[in-house]
């Protein structure tokens, strides 16, 4: 009789690094940057961990000279005015949503609280094959079917409409007719209850919604 296959093994752990920069003694920016490490005999971990690695230099690299010198000027031009400063914030938070099936699905979320403005958010979903370490696109769950994204829409369409006739959703009223024109089929990660489809922070609703998300099943 022949034995089952054993699954590679994997383990992820979220690793974090927290920092403060000032000006002239004061902090005006205060960064926490989380990214996943995979560690396990997959053999694409190695190419993940590294995507990974280059991500976070790149938001670190923003952090610390673009947003940094903005938060120096807000310092400077509210030290000149008399007004009360408000360390400025930069997050990357990092969440898994899936580990099965030789998947690995997540998604990463870069806010940043610029003083007394309105925190910008930047949400990204990633689905990685763990065997080759390349990642999936949404069209990839559906080989088999011809008209997946007009399906999906129509789902996307009786959910909206479901929670604006609920009274519980933030979203435009005239959210349903963007809907194609915002879709963006990069927007998605998975979750053990199926796709998750997200819309950018503003694209469907104001930004007390935050980030609308939408399962299809």
């Amino acid at each position: 009789m022949k034995k089952a296959r054993k699954e590679p093994e994997l383990t992820v752990e979220l690793k974090r690094q927290e920092w403060e920069m000032a000006l002239e003694g004061e902090c005006v920016l205060h960064c926490v940057l989380t990214w996943p490490e995979l560690t396990g005999t997959w053999k694409g971990i190695g190419a993940i961990n590294r995507y990974y690695i280059h991500a976070a230099e790149i938001w670190r690299r923003r952090w610390e000279r673009e947003l940094f010198c903005m938060a120096c000027l807000d310092l400077a031009d509210r030290r000149a005015q008399g007004r009360p400063f408000r360390v400025w914030k930069a997050e990357l938070e990092t969440q898994i949503t899936l580990q099965e099936n030789g998947l690995l699905s997540l998604w990463q979320e870069g806010r940043e609280c610029r003083g007394y403005d309105q925190t910008q958010i930047l949400r990204r979903g990633d689905t990685w094959s763990l065997s080759d370490g390349a990642p999936r696109t949404l069209a990839s769950f559906f080989v088999k079917e011809r008209h997946w994204k007009k399906r999906l829409i129509q789902q996307v369409e009786k959910q909206m409409g479901e929670r604006l006739n609920s009274g519980e959703s933030l979203l435009d009223e005239d959210c349903v007719k963007r809907l194609k024109r915002e879709f963006d089929r990069e927007n998605f990660y998975l979750t053990a209850d199926g796709i998750q489809l997200f819309f950018p922070l503003y694209a469907l609703a104001p930004g007390a919604e935050g980030i609308p998300v939408f399962a299809i099943g």
